[in-house]
């Protein structure tokens, strides 16, 4: 058996027990429990609802042969110290791949095959897929992307790959965080939105997840949404986008 952790789901989340014991239970029954992973989840100490599943979640890993889970208790950073959390989560990972993970978020089965009438498509798990990802990455990549469908408002569902990044951790290692903005999905996309030899450093995976905006009561507010993009927007983080971007080149460079 490979020890090596294949990946990092990285879940800060807050006031919504339900939907991160419902996250949670889809990530392990999904994965074919053959290949280690880990789940890494960060908690607000003044979240009274979600401290108060911290066994719970404990008790569903348990269950597990390969799947692992570490919560941490953090002060309270608000939607726009969102990178804060997948800052502090990161740098207790140990997966081969990091996984920008949110509550209202997911897994589905893969399908593999199905293509003609007399060919029947076969449900794969996300674990073994995503390992076959991994194994088959050209050097040149530095970024994976899940594949989202997002039911909005309108509960019209469409597809995305933008939201849900998954960062390989030599990425992470070079950069020595995840994001300086809370649009961490915006700011990985903006520092990975380069071409090495004419081709994007950035790649599809197969990882499949459902994405459900948040109920009404706890969506963000306005204004944590506008100091979010506003911090995003400074010339601080718009440097670092670039200093980021730099560093990538320059070891592209040097292979």
């Amino acid at each position: 058996m490979n020890d090596e952790v294949l990946c990092s789901f990285l879940l800060p989340t807050r006031g919504t027990p339900h939907l991160t014991i419902k996250s949670l239970k889809s990530i392990i029954q999904y994965s074919s429990d053959t290949i280690p992973y880990e789940v890494l989840i960060a908690i607000d100490s003044d979240d009274k609802e979600s401290l108060e599943i911290i066994n719970d979640i404990y008790e569903l890993f348990n269950k597990t042969k390969l799947g692992k889970v570490k919560i941490i208790i953090t002060e309270r950073h608000h939607y726009y110290g969102l990178h804060k959390y997948y800052n502090s989560l990161a740098s207790l990972s140990n997966g081969n791949l990091l996984i920008l993970w949110n509550n209202n978020a997911y897994i589905l089965p893969t399908l593999i095959g199905g293509i003609g009438i007399d060919v029947t498509a076969e449900e794969s798990k996300w674990d073994i897929t995503l390992n076959q990802d991994y194994n088959n990455l050209e050097s040149h990549i530095w970024l994976l992307k899940s594949t989202e469908i997002y039911f909005g408002s309108t509960n019209r569902p469409h597809v995305s790959n933008h939201s849900f990044p998954i960062l390989l951790q030599k990425t992470y290692k070079l950069l020595g965080h995840i994001s300086t903005s809370p649009l961490c999905d915006r700011y990985l996309n903006s520092v990975c939105g380069i071409e090495n030899n004419n081709q994007s450093i950035m790649k599809n995976s197969r990882l499949l997840l459902e994405h459900h905006q948040l109920p009404e009561e706890i969506v963000v507010n306005p204004e944590d949404n506008q100091k979010a993009w506003a911090i995003h927007n400074t010339e601080e983080v718009q440097e670092y986008i670039l200093k980021d971007r730099n560093l990538i080149m320059r070891e592209l460079e040097v292979r």
